[in-house]
């Protein structure tokens, strides 16, 4: 009898512990599959992360991209603004020191208000006066002397002068210089207006600049 308990025992404790196998077995599976479930979720969701951050990545170079366009435009645009700016000072730097045309006889002009129809038709009737023929100026001759020691001497910076005007090739005075600027055997000139101190920002070739004379302006009549 007493073997058979101990059979019996023994079959106990063998289904005990395959009972115990398979809860730790089931227990293993299901730590498995959670944590393969968890890997998934996170494999997905690094996934969205690193496409999230492509698209940002691409948004923000495409950004720099425009800003870079952008700025060299604007770089380029203050550039032309700026020599079109130069180039309306000289010329009216120019125009204020050359003389004005001749108003025509007979002109007029209306700043404002109205003109009434009868005073137009009158003024369109009235016929200009015709200007007497001028007298022939008589032909000044200047000593050779002076002529050759004209533009002789090198400029300085304080000397009056004259300055070529580019568009009607006439002689205009009323400047002086104020720095001269030496390179490679090149000489040009920063040219200062006595009216007012004002300094052109263009340099002026040496060909362009000449030697305020008065003595031949006073002989010429320039002059007061």
């Amino acid at each position: 009898m007493a073997w058979r308990r101990q059979r019996a025992r023994a079959e106990e404790l063998r289904a005990l512990e395959l009972e115990l196998a398979t809860i730790q077995i089931e227990t293993l599976r299901a730590e498995l599959l959670t944590a393969r479930t968890e890997a998934d979720d996170t494999r997905a969701v690094l996934a969205q992360r690193d496409g999230e951050l492509s698209t940002l990545v691409e948004r923000v170079a495409a950004t720099c991209e425009r800003l870079e366009a952008r700025a060299d435009a604007d770089r380029a645009e203050r550039q032309a603004l700026a020599e079109a700016l130069t180039r309306i000072a000289e010329t009216l730097a120019v125009r204020q020191v050359a003389p004005g045309p001749a108003s025509e006889v007979g002109a007029r002009t209306v700043i404002g208000g109205s003109v009434h129809p009868a005073e137009a038709t009158a003024l369109r009737t009235v016929e200009p006066e015709m200007p007497e023929p001028a007298a022939e100026e008589p032909v000044i001759v200047l000593p050779d002397e002076r002529l050759s020691r004209q533009g002789a001497a090198p400029l300085g910076a304080g000397d009056e002068c004259s300055v070529r005007f580019r568009f009607d090739n006439r002689w205009i005075d009323g400047f002086e210089i104020c720095e001269t600027m030496r390179q490679d055997g090149h000489v040009r000139y920063r040219l200062r207006r006595r009216l007012d101190g004002w300094v052109l920002p263009e340099l002026f070739e040496a060909a362009d600049v000449r030697r305020f004379d008065h003595a031949v302006a006073d002989v010429l009549g320039f002059t007061d």
